[in-house]
Order: C-alpha cells, then structure tokens, then sequence
C-alpha cells in the first residue's frame, strides 16, 4: 500500500525549499528530509526513518513550529532587557558599565553576558541577538561566535574596499 507523501514545507531554519533524502537497500533503507541549500544549517539530514512519510511528517512539524510568530514571547523579562541594553551601551565606549552587580551575575546566568574574571563580563551572541530582536532588527541565524563574526565583517570590509578600488 502506498501513501501520498504531503508537499514539505519551508526551511524550519532559513525559510528555503526542503529535499526528501534516502539511502541504503532493502530493509536497511532510511528517508530524511532537509534544506536544499547546502549552506544552511538545516542541509544536514539525518536518514534514519523507515518511511518517507514519517520523514516528510516530521519535517513539516519542526516547520510548523518555527512559522508561529516570531515575537509570540519574549526570550527576557522587561528589567532583564533593560539591564542587558544598559550594559551592550555604557560598554561600547570602553568605559565599563554600570548594571549592578547582582543584576549582572543574573544577566551572566540567563547567558547573555559571560563572565571574563576580575569583575570583567562581555556580551554573548545570545546576547546581541536577544538584544537585536528586542529592538526589531532580524537578528540573524545561525548564531555565530564573536571569531566568525569578525573574520565575516572583516572579509565584507575587503569585498568593499577591493570593489572601491577596481570601480
């Protein structure tokens, strides 16, 4: 008996067009599903389901669950962002903060700022992209660390100045 395998939805993670998977003979054959483009993170694909529609199905959940609305809750509480927005702006100048020091341990166990040593904390990723989202501005995703976010806005900075140059 065969089913009718539903259409998949989007990209859970960038929004692209899904890929059904399959690999192996006989009884050992597996399905999956992931994203079409291979620089997301949703590429990777596990083949580990018997049928594809068990593969088709729970990819359309995990889609499904990432079309409720991006704003359905906040990921902190009002003090909480505000002691976070506090603390990103009295400390892009260099000059340290000034967000309590209780206040600050909470925000570094919440895991948006992490503690350096020597009463010297920084913000995480997860904290700018909380930050971010608050103020509306897309944060992106995946998440990177500070290392990729630099030699990306460093090889950007290289793009323009090379384009400049030849133009």
């Amino acid at each position: 008996m065969t089913t009718k395998t539903d259409e998949l939805k989007p990209c859970p993670f960038c929004g692209g067009p899904g890929d059904r998977q399959s690999g192996g003979d006989g009884e050992s054959r597996r399905y999956g599903c992931s994203c079409a483009n291979w620089k997301c993170v949703g590429h990777a694909s596990a083949l580990f389901h018997k049928n594809q529609q068990d593969a088709v199905d729970e990819w359309n959940r995990r889609a499904a669950l990432q079309e409720q609305p991006n704003d359905a809750s906040p990921f902190l509480q009002e003090d909480d962002q505000h002691d976070l927005h506090r603390f990103i702006e009295t400390t892009e100048d260099g000059q340290g903060y000034d967000v309590g020091k209780d206040r600050i341990k909470r925000l570094a166990e919440l895991g948006v700022v992490s503690n350096q040593g020597f009463g010297r904390y920084s913000v995480t990723m997860f904290g700018y992209w909380c930050h971010e989202r608050y103020w509306h501005q897309n944060p992106s995703l995946p998440l990177k660390t500070i290392d990729e976010y630099n030699a990306e806005a460093t090889e950007n900075a290289r793009r323009r100045i090379g384009g400049e140059g030849n133009g």
